[in-house]
């Protein structure tokens, strides 16, 4: 992992939960310093789900289909792991969160796969 990629002590891993094939966390905005730290933070989130549920060796492209939303707000990507380095969009998204969640800072992410998107 480089120095870019840093993350705190695994935030996210600690409070993983796993039901149905659905990964979900929760998060609050303020937990985070920066856009930056954000998207270091859910990019070794969605690596560390990528693994757990598949060999990436057995396939070139894993694309996880992620959700971020609280009472007003949801936001649709996907996280290609096998092509892409998504830290730019992330910090987007929290930029849109910062914009939009004044009051509820409360956010859950849900992580889900199509059997149709794991390109071998």
């Amino acid at each position: 992992m480089n120095k870019s990629m840093q993350h705190n002590n695994l935030r996210f891993i600690d409070r993983l939960i796993y039901s149905n094939g659905v990964a979900k966390i929760s998060f609050t905005l303020d937990e985070f310093k920066s856009p930056n730290e954000f998207s270091n933070e859910i990019t070794f989130f969605l690596l560390h789900v990528a693994k757990r549920w598949f060999n990436p060796k057995e396939f070139r492209y894993i694309i996880l289909h992620v959700e971020f939303y609280n009472n007003k707000t949801l936001i649709e990507t996907t996280f290609n792991y096998g092509l892409s380095n998504d830290i730019t969009k992330f910090k987007q998204i929290f930029k849109e969160f910062k914009d939009s969640a004044t009051r509820d800072k409360n956010f859950l992410v849900k992580v889900t796969f199509n059997e149709e998107d794991l390109g071998k």
